[in-house]
């Protein structure tokens, strides 16, 4: 039966059943090139009665904007103008239909694509490759209309985990704005400890920023928190800095 269900897989069997855009409960689609950005990455979600939208890819009217948003409320009319265009190009029997290519050689930093749909019985599916040319133009097109607003959201969170087999290098970071005050916590192991020898093995801590400004990048600023914070002996319980 395993043997089965990955030939059904590899061929893009999906069975009997026929799906339609009312099934839809999320669409995604990726390009990743040789940057460290994807060239493109859309996905649009289905939460209860309402649709979220998440885009990273070049907006303005000369492209020469870099946007990434996630989880920007949109409305129907616009969620139902994209599923139309699925429904009018065929977009989910072709993704059923479509055959990954099979490459004898693995390159890790090939450019890779993606296309994918999950349904509301909970069943989903994913190809190495693209919608059509509609598809891709109105996920663009949305994406120039919302980033504006979407940027203007108030980051409050955000995390970065990392997990290994044997722990050697696991990490957790994590930024939380409460009340007007950014909370720094993090969590590492004895191999990442070794590059701050002041620091204990699985350190779990929690600082107060109350002056850290949300333009600080993102990576960086994960860096100076974590160096700072490890340049002198670290406390268990939470403390003002």
């Amino acid at each position: 039966m395993s043997i089965l269900s990955l030939l059904l897989g590899l061929f893009g069997c999906g069975g009997n059943k026929k799906y339609t855009i009312d099934d839809i409960v999320l669409v995604h689609t990726g390009y990743y090139g040789m940057e460290s950005n994807p060239v493109y990455s859309f996905a649009m979600r289905k939460e209860e009665d309402n649709w979220v939208f998440s885009a990273s890819c070049r907006v303005g009217s000369n492209k020469d904007h870099y946007t990434s948003f996630s989880s920007f409320p949109i409305t129907d009319e616009d969620a139902q103008g994209f599923l139309q265009i699925i429904r009018e190009d065929g977009e989910i029997e072709r993704l059923f239909k479509y055959r990954n290519p099979i490459r004898i050689f693995h390159i890790s930093d090939a450019p890779a694509r993606s296309f994918g749909m999950t349904f509301s019985d909970g069943n989903s599916i994913e190809k190495k490759t693209k919608p059509g040319d509609r598809a891709l133009d109105y996920l663009y097109a949305l994406a120039d209309r919302h980033y504006k607003s979407a940027e203007s959201v108030e980051v409050t969170a955000v995390s970065i985990h990392r997990n290994c087999m044997d722990y050697s290098s696991s990490c957790s970071f994590c930024l939380e704005k409460n009340e007007g005050v950014w909370l720094f916590s993090f969590s590492v192991n004895h191999t990442l400890c070794c590059q701050y020898p002041r620091c204990m093995a699985f350190i779990e801590t929690i600082h107060y920023f109350p002056n850290l400004h949300t333009s600080t990048p993102f990576m960086s600023c994960f860096e100076q928190l974590f160096t700072v914070n490890t340049s002198q002996k670290i406390p268990r319980f939470s403390r003002k800095i």
